[in-house]
């Protein structure tokens, strides 16, 4: 019976979380930078970084730490952005139109523009 390998489980463990994540996100169930997709990512580097690292393996190790990076950049960058985000405002009841208060529309969006902002393009020109 062959040995059990660490080494080998972690990077199966990795890659699943990887192959997880992919299938989410392009069954469109998840975003790619909603928390629950950058904690996949995220977990199964870290195991892919271990395993990595105990086969000294360095592009491997160099590959998935950043990977580490950039989704803990993201995962950063997020809460900060949902922290920062001000409560919205609510309208004074002087400023709330009724429902059937619509807006008059500017007559001269809809304006038909004059003939005499057209040129006549010259004959025989060449183009």
């Amino acid at each position: 019976m062959p040995e059990f390998d660490v080494r080998i489980a972690l990077q199966f463990i990795g890659a699943a979380l990887y192959i997880a994540q992919y299938i989410l996100v392009q069954s469109r169930r998840i975003e790619a930078t909603a928390p629950l997709s950058l904690l996949l990512i995220g977990i199964g580097a870290l195991f892919l970084l271990v395993s990595a690292s105990m086969g000294f393996d360095w592009g491997l190790m160099l590959l998935n730490a950043t990977w580490i990076v950039m989704v803990s950049g993201t995962f950063i960058v997020r809460r900060r952005k949902r922290s920062c985000q001000p409560l919205p405002e609510l309208a004074p009841e002087e400023e709330v139109r009724a429902e059937g208060d619509l807006l008059e529309p500017d007559p001269e969006m809809f304006a038909e523009p004059s003939l005499a902002t057209y040129r006549p393009v010259p004959t025989g020109a060449v183009y």
